[in-house]
């Protein structure tokens, strides 16, 4: 995440640092993925993983994918399209129920815990 840093805006480091721990509460549970295009809704990650990381042309992207099941797609997104990210946590539990990231073009991914 620091190398990630060096190429974003202070406001986008600051929203990444966010995500990136609510991302951590997720990460190897089995959660659902909601997008509001018909290519994919509600796909079922059964071992939640995430990435950080930037291409040859310097862009920092952010992928989700599902470590146990290779056909489950992988959700990649450039860090500069996300517009708004919304997350329903309870900060003394240490829960996040859902993030939902909005991106510029209007597409939103939600990313919801499956055992609620």
């Amino acid at each position: 995440m620091k190398e990630i840093g060096k190429i974003l805006s202070k406001e986008q480091n600051e929203m990444m640092l966010r995500l990136d721990k609510a991302l951590q509460l997720f990460k190897g549970k089995q959660i659902t993925i909601d997008t509001d295009e018909d290519i994919m809704t509600n796909q079922l990650y059964e071992k939640f993983d995430y990435n950080f990381f930037k291409n040859c042309e310097e862009e920092a992207l952010l992928d989700f994918q599902d470590e146990d099941n290779d056909t489950t797609p992988t959700i990649c997104i450039n860090i500069d399209d996300i517009c708004h990210i919304i997350i329903d946590e309870n900060i003394d539990m240490h829960y996040v129920k859902e993030i939902e990231i909005k991106l510029k073009n209007k597409f939103v991914i939600n990313l919801k815990n499956y055992f609620l």
